[in-house]
């Protein structure tokens, strides 16, 4: 999904769910356990959710986690999903 920022900057924002294994998900998923979001510039940040957080995709929501969030850099080259984020 894209998000547009306070700042008027487009994001794609994508989730990462265990579903035994690392999965990408549509944002909002239930067993959503990252947030990524990455601008067209290939800036990515990365929000790790707590236990109980809610995982909605609202607006308002997504600013806050976006704020938040870390600057990805990957830790691991055996996840194929980290590049695909």
């Amino acid at each position: 999904m894209r998000f547009v920022d306070d700042e008027g900057r487009t994001w794609t924002v994508r989730d990462v769910a265990l579903l035994p294994e690392r999965a990408l998900v549509e944002p909002g998923h239930a067993r959503a356990v990252e947030r990524y979001f990455v601008n067209p510039l290939e800036e990515k940040r990365v929000y790790y959710f707590t236990e109980n957080e809610t995982r909605w995709a609202r607006p308002e929501q997504l600013e806050h986690q976006l704020r938040a969030a870390h600057p990805f850099t990957p830790q691991r080259q055996s996840d194929p999903n980290l590049y695909r984020v």
